[in-house]
């Protein structure tokens, strides 16, 4: 089973049929505060399809390096991953059929999503979305401006209110910091994400034994995020 469509922590409010008041600003910067070069948390995620009462549920762990990239792993209800390297490579894991070549539109993009989030990159998302923000405090929403983005997703919302609890004041650094997206695809399906970050690592350690540190994470994961 593959991981559901597009990726962060914090529960979004469910996006209703009644648009939100969006500010007259005709750019946004998000406020993203400055984080470690690596660090781990987990996440859940909920997709709503049609016809379907419940929402798929799936909740896992991931490890991100700012050189390196991002593993997304889930855990339940099944184990498979996502490998995104900083470079655009990916990789889709799962036990029957191994490591494969992302080649979906919804899992690249996914890939995309996350490593541009977790490395805060202000350039690459205003160059990916157009940021409004909402009339609610620390939410945003992101309308895609590319054509390739535009076939899947018709828009996302970041709730950032759990990022400004979770700063440390003494330093400005995320300390239990939460991000919240919500997606709506070309289908009228919506994908709810929610991810915490638990730990940072010092710029000393050596980054693949980061990610081989981590107890929910398998050695295969970190070994095909590094290379090794």
């Amino acid at each position: 089973m593959r991981i559901q469509h597009v990726v962060f922590a914090a529960l979004v409010s469910y996006w209703s049929s009644t648009s939100l008041a969006e500010s007259t600003a005709a750019e946004e910067r998000l406020p993203l505060p400055t984080t470690a070069c690596s660090y781990a948390g987990n996440f859940n995620q909920a997709r709503f399809l049609s016809g379907i009462d419940e929402p798929i549920q799936t909740e896992g762990h991931f490890y991100f390096h700012c050189e390196y990239g991002v593993v997304w792993a889930t855990q339940k209800p099944v184990s498979d991953a996502l490998i995104v390297h900083r470079n655009g490579r990916g990789l889709q894991v799962n036990a029957d059929q191994g490591a494969q070549k992302l080649t979906s539109r919804q899992s690249k993009f996914l890939g995309q999503l996350l490593t541009t989030l977790m490395s805060g990159d202000q350039a690459a998302l205003q160059d990916l979305f157009q940021i409004s923000a909402l009339d609610t405090a620390h939410r945003y929403r992101l309308t895609p401006r590319q054509r390739k983005l535009k076939r899947g997703i018709q828009y996302l919302v970041l709730d950032l209110a759990q990022l400004q609890v979770g700063l440390d004041q003494n330093d400005n650094t995320p300390s239990g910091a939460s991000l919240g997206i919500e997606i709506l695809d070309r289908n009228h399906q919506t994908t709810r994400i929610a991810a915490t970050q638990q730990q940072q690592f010092e710029p000393t350690e050596h980054a693949a034994s980061q990610c081989q540190s981590l107890a929910n994470l398998t050695d295969e994961y970190c070994d095909l995020l590094f290379g090794l």
